[in-house]
């Protein structure tokens, strides 16, 4: 054999897959079109860049191996067994079976490892057609501010109609559609009043947003799960006053935010 044609094979936990490859592998998965989707090149471009998923991977396959070094530890026999022959028998017994399972409980070590790589593939994609979706609201006008920032400047925002956009958990209560800062804020708001009470939140008016928002706020009210802890969103819209009016008959007016548009997100 020529030896300029050997070819040198790297042992398969050696293999190590580029970040920004396997986040293309996942999106197609997604149902992401490959060639087509700027979503993907930008993927495939920020990926060596994406300090977020490389910690996640290392972070993955650091469990994987401390997994691997318990799966491979071998028991040491019981000293009181050498001096009996039935227990001896039956612990060699029981260490043989459980050497014959090592392959697949390591299988099963490195399936989780490729799921939690996935897991955090998956996360990297959903970050960059997040930060597309919010480079595409700023062109359209939309500002994006946090809950608090609403609930401090929302008054003077009002008077020029400020165009926003607002991430958060979207919460139906009552009559009364709300915008928490995320699930936890919904959850001590909800079921811990006296300590979450003064959670800050939006009021939204979500009559004259789009269909499919207006579907996903109705999809969320009627999951038992979801309207209890909310739905995390993204709203776009502009900030407008409205009245409104508790049990007793007192009313309010107050800085409120007309949606016209709403999208799923994650926390």
């Amino acid at each position: 054999m020529n030896p300029h044609s050997r070819r040198s094979f790297a042992p398969p936990e050696q293999v190590v897959t580029r970040p920004r490859y396997r986040a293309i592998g996942i999106a197609v998965s997604f149902g992401v079109a490959l060639f087509a989707s700027p979503l993907i090149q930008d993927i495939a471009t920020a990926g060596p860049q994406d300090h977020e998923l490389a910690a996640s991977l290392e972070n993955c396959d650091q469990q994987a191996a401390q997994q691997r070094e318990v799966q491979l530890q071998q028991k040491p026999i019981d000293p009181a067994a050498m001096l009996n022959p039935v227990l001896l028998m039956i612990e060699l017994n029981a260490r043989k079976k459980y050497e014959d399972d090592q392959p697949r409980r390591l299988a099963l070590v490195e399936q989780q490892r490729q799921q939690c790589h996935q897991a955090a593939e998956a996360a990297a994609v959903r970050r960059v057609q997040e930060a597309r979706n919010q480079a595409r609201d700023r062109e359209r006008g939309y500002r994006r501010i946090s809950i608090e920032s609403f609930v401090l400047d929302g008054k003077a925002m009002a008077g020029r109609s400020a165009k926003v956009s607002l991430h958060g958990a979207y919460l139906q209560e009552g009559n009364t559609a709300l915008l928490f800062t995320d699930q936890a804020a919904v959850i001590k708001a909800t079921r811990y009043p006296q300590i979450g009470g003064n959670e800050p939140r939006a009021v939204l008016l979500t009559d004259d947003a789009t269909r499919e928002s207006r579907q996903y706020f109705l999809r969320c009210n009627s999951n038992p799960a979801s309207a209890q802890v909310g739905c995390p969103v993204t709203i776009l819209g502009h900030i407008t006053t409205c009245r409104l009016t508790n049990l007793m008959g007192a009313a309010r007016t107050l800085p409120c935010v007309a949606v016209e548009e709403g999208r799923p997100s994650v926390n």
